[in-house]
């Protein structure tokens, strides 16, 4: 079974994920690897760079952007971009996310998991609803991004999308959950919803995942947080 990892760029990274960016083209399909064809002994400086682009202000240039490495057993096979804030001119050329796979591991549906990967910190950082764009001829990334959710609002060169994750919050008691000691576990529930998702095949349950994470030791109550697009409010649980 393959083991998907993100990672924020740092220091530490090496040959390893040097290998990586010189495996991906400097220029295709609208995006750009700065790391292409940089000697190894600049590795370090280029990655300077580009963890400094996280405190950017928003510009014409640039905007706070934070780039992660996806490891697939411990493989770095592609790095994600994550645009934490962006204007209307931001919305309009590029989107909150850009990715890219390197050439030796595509093909393999990892496009689709990276973006999904980027989703999910999306939502740790708040971010919604999330814009994403692809080029016309990059049927790849088309698929990916329609296969997390988005939705196409505008096409002419460049297909721009939607992707609407609503992180909607709820709290229940969870007391008998108190036994759970380590911070970063989660609990599946199963709710039962009033209404049928607006679909045409029925369904009246839905998951919703409860996030233990930041909150107070002494506490017996957990968040439950739902990021589908389509769920009702929880009714009752059973």
């Amino acid at each position: 079974m393959e083991k998907y990892e993100l990672k924020e760029l740092n220091l530490q990274m090496s040959k390893l994920e040097y290998e990586m960016f010189q495996d991906i083209p400097a220029k295709e399909n609208g995006s750009t690897n700065l790391c292409h064809g940089v000697p190894y002994e600049n590795f370090g400086a280029y990655l300077e760079n580009q963890m400094a682009r996280k405190y950017q202000n928003v510009s014409q240039y640039d905007t706070l952007t934070i780039i992660y490495i996806m490891y697939v057993n411990d493989l770095p096979v592609g790095y994600v971009g994550i645009r934490t804030k962006i204007d209307d001119n931001w919305k309009k050329w590029s989107g909150n996310v850009f990715y890219a796979i390197r050439s030796a591991e595509r093909h393999k549906h990892y496009g689709t998991k990276i973006l999904e990967l980027a989703i999910e910190k999306c939502k740790e950082l708040g971010i919604a609803p999330i814009y994403a764009q692809a080029n016309k001829n990059n049927i790849y990334s088309q698929k990916a991004i329609e296969n997390n959710g988005g939705k196409l609002y505008l096409e002419t060169e460049t297909k721009y999308y939607v992707i609407q994750k609503c992180w909607k919050f709820f709290w229940i008691n969870s007391i008998f959950c108190n036994f759970l000691k380590i911070d970063r576990c989660f609990i599946i529930f199963l709710w039962k919803t009033k209404n049928a998702m607006s679909s045409a095949k029925p369904n009246n349950s839905t998951f919703y995942v409860v996030d233990r994470r930041g909150l107070e030791p002494r506490t017996h109550w957990l968040r439950v947080s739902c990021s589908t697009n389509w769920a009702n409010s929880p009714q009752e649980l059973i």
